[in-house]
């Protein structure tokens, strides 16, 4: 969930620069807050799921996390001047229900292999 609001938090900034830079500051502090609230978590749940693969799960995740971290602001650059700000926000949006989608799948293939 908190992933959830931290990507609604960003997506804000843009809103939010257009009311005032008191309401851009704002927006800036919720989403520090909300990232600072995330960030250890996701590593602590990661932990305590695979604790027999704890290094393979982290290293995994953090691959992932400093990929994303390294092709969004590229991919951004590429898509920014084809369609502006909402080709970015359906390209988000496509892109965050095709990995809700798969995981749905792929979940019950874990639960199913523990029994």
């Amino acid at each position: 969930m908190g992933q959830f609001l931290y990507c609604g938090m960003s997506c804000d900034f843009y809103f939010c620069a257009k009311f005032s830079l008191i309401t851009l500051l704002i927006a800036l502090m919720l989403t520090g807050f909300v990232s600072g609230l995330a960030m250890p978590t996701l590593p602590t749940l990661l932990s305590a799921e695979f604790v027999q693969e704890r290094a393979t799960a982290m290293g995994v995740y953090n691959f992932v996390r400093y990929l994303g971290m390294a092709a969004a602001p590229m991919i951004g650059s590429v898509l920014y001047p084809l369609g502006g700000t909402a080709l970015l926000i359906g390209v988000t949006a496509v892109f965050v229900g095709v990995v809700v989608f798969a995981t749905r799948k792929l979940l019950p293939l874990k639960n199913k292999q523990r029994a």
